[in-house]
C-alpha cells in the first residue's frame, strides 16, 4: 500500500515538475519575445533621429494591435507630425529670408545713394524709398507677431455654441457700410446654422478673408460671402472677382508669405490667410482655394469647412 502511495506521489510530483518547467519555458519565451520587440522598437525610433537630433527616417506603422503595437503607432504618428513641422519651419525660414532680403537691400541702397545725392529732390526720393521698405519690414514683423499671439491665445479662448449665419450676416453688413468701392454681398440663411467655437475668432477670420478679397478685386468688383449647410458641416465661402490663382500643384496660398496671384495693391504678404487657416484648424475645420467662374465673372473662391454643433 505504501509502495502504491509513494508511486502515485512520485507521479504527481513528476507531472507538476513538467508543468512548472513548461510554464517556465513559455514565460521565458514570452519575455524574450517582448524583450526583442521592445529592443526592435527602440532601435527603429533611435534610427529615426541622428546624433544632432534631426529627423532622418520614419517609424513604420504597427502591424499588431496590442499595447506595444499601439505604442509603435503613436511613435509613427509623432515622427510624421514632426517631419511635417520641420518641413514647415524650413520652408518658413526660406520664405522669410526671401521676403526680408528685398526691403533690406532697398534700405541699404537708398541710404548709400542718399549720401552721394546732391539735390533735395534726389534726397527726398531716396528717403521715400527707404521709408517704404522700412514700412514693409514693419508689416512683415507685425504679421508674424499677430500669428504668434493668435496661437498663444487658443489655450485661453472660451468656446460657446453660436449661430454662424447671424455672425456672417452681421459682419457682411458692416463690410458693406465700410467699403463702398466694392460690391459686397451675403448669400445664405439668416439664422439656424450652429457651430461650436469662438464667434469673435470667426469674425477675425472673415475680416482676413474679405481684406484679402479686397486686395485682388478691382474697383466696382464683387465680393460674395456665402454660407451653406451640408450633412456634417457648414461651408463658408468668400468669392472675389479678379486675378486667378496659378494652375497646377505647388502653390499653397495659406502658407506664410505666399500670395499666388497679382494684387491691386503693392507688397501683399499673404499673411492674412495664415490667420484664416489657424482659426479654421482651431474650430476643427479645413480651408481650400480654387479658381471659379461665378455669376459670369472669373475670380477665386476661398472655402472654409466648419463642423456642425447640434443642441
Amino acid at each position: 500500500m505504501l509502495t502504491v502511495s509513494g508511486s502515485a506521489l512520485g507521479s504527481v510530483l513528476a507531472r507538476s515538475l513538467v508543468i512548472i518547467l513548461a510554464l517556465t519555458l513559455v514565460l521565458l519565451g514570452y519575455a524574450s519575445w517582448l524583450s526583442w520587440r521592445i529592443a526592435r522598437l527602440q532601435r527603429i525610433v533611435g534610427q529615426s533621429v541622428d546624433a544632432d537630433g534631426r529627423l532622418q527616417g520614419t517609424v513604420p506603422p504597427a502591424r499588431s494591435q496590442d499595447e506595444l503595437g499601439q505604442l509603435q503607432q503613436h511613435f509613427h504618428q509623432m515622427v510624421e507630425r514632426l517631419q511635417s513641422y520641420n518641413h514647415y519651419l524650413e520652408s518658413f525660414s526660406r520664405r522669410l529670408s526671401h521676403e526680408l532680403k528685398t526691403p533690406v537691400a532697398v534700405v541699404r541702397s537708398s541710404l548709400e545713394n542718399l549720401s552721394h545725392s546732391t539735390s533735395e529732390e534726389e534726397r527726398r526720393t531716396y528717403l521715400d524709398r527707404a521709408a517704404n521698405a522700412a514700412e514693409r519690414l514693419r508689416r512683415i514683423l507685425h504679421s508674424m507677431s499677430e500669428a504668434a499671439r493668435l496661437e498663444q491665445s487658443f489655450d485661453q479662448t472660451d468656446t460657446e455654441r453660436f449661430d454662424l449665419a447671424e455672425v456672417l450676416r452681421e459682419a457682411t453688413g458692416a463690410y458693406q457700410q465700410l467699403d463702398r468701392e466694392h460690391n459686397i454681398r451675403y448669400s445664405g440663411p439668416d439664422q439656424g446654422c450652429f457651430a461650436m467655437g469662438s464667434p469673435e475668432m470667426l469674425v477675425q477670420m472673415l475680416d482676413k478673408l474679405v481684406d484679402n478679397a479686397r486686395d485682388f478685386t478691382p474697383p466696382g468688383g464683387r465680393i460674395d460671402v456665402g454660407l451653406s449647410t451640408e450633412a456634417t458641416a457648414h461651408r463658408v465661402t468668400v468669392f472675389n472677382e479678379g486675378s486667378r490663382l496659378p494652375e497646377g500643384p505647388g502653390v499653397d496660398v495659406f502658407a506664410p508669405f505666399v500670395s499666388g496671384r497679382q494684387g491691386t495693391s503693392d507688397g501683399h504678404l499673404g499673411q492674412g490667410l495664415v490667420i484664416v487657416k489657424l482659426i479654421a484648424d482651431f474650430h476643427g475645420g479645413s480651408v481650400s482655394a480654387t479658381n471659379e467662374h461665378h455669376h459670369g465673372v472669373d475670380g477665386v473662391c476661398m472655402r472654409i469647412i466648419i463642423p456642425h454643433h447640434s443642441a
